[in-house]
């Protein structure tokens, strides 16, 4: 009996641990716009990266705006982010994230597809773009005007 007890303890110290881990961390909506020379830009990959090692990346849509997810859950956990935005030639080449296209890079100019944004703005480490998610929903919506 004393066995059992013990074993039914242990599982639901156990359920209640896995149930805590379900939810991880709190996000919050998180959405935004991207222009290019104050012009909308349709099919960018946008890319955000925390200190805290959290990474997702969306799409924009035919206004060029966005909206981020964290594991198929709307938002993003508050904190610190940098941005990274590419857009490139479509024809055969599947869409990809910023990172994936630096690694193309080092493959040779031929496997790269052309960029259709300053190169400078694929790379979350050389955009010089920030984005700082708050548990505030108003103030989590960013607009991201790139130039030449």
């Amino acid at each position: 009996m004393r066995g059992s007890l013990t074993v039914g303890v242990a599982c639901a110290g156990l359920v209640f641990v896995f149930a805590g881990c379900d939810g991880g961390p709190k996000v919050y909506p998180v959405t935004g716009l991207v222009t290019y020379e104050g012009k909308p830009v349709e099919g960018a990959s946008v890319t955000f990266v925390s200190n805290a090692s959290v990474a997702t990346f969306a799409t924009t849509d035919a206004s060029g705006k966005f909206s981020m997810a964290t594991r198929g859950a709307p938002g993003l956990p508050a904190g610190e982010y940098q941005v990274g935005i590419s857009k490139v030639e479509s024809g055969n080449v599947p869409k990809m994230a910023a990172e994936d296209m630096m690694k193309m890079q080092k493959a040779g100019p031929s496997a790269i597809p052309k960029p259709l944004l300053p190169p400078k703005y694929s790379s979350v480490q050389s955009s010089g773009l920030t984005a700082t998610v708050t548990t505030d929903k108003s103030k989590n919506n960013f607009t991201f005007d790139l130039q030449p």
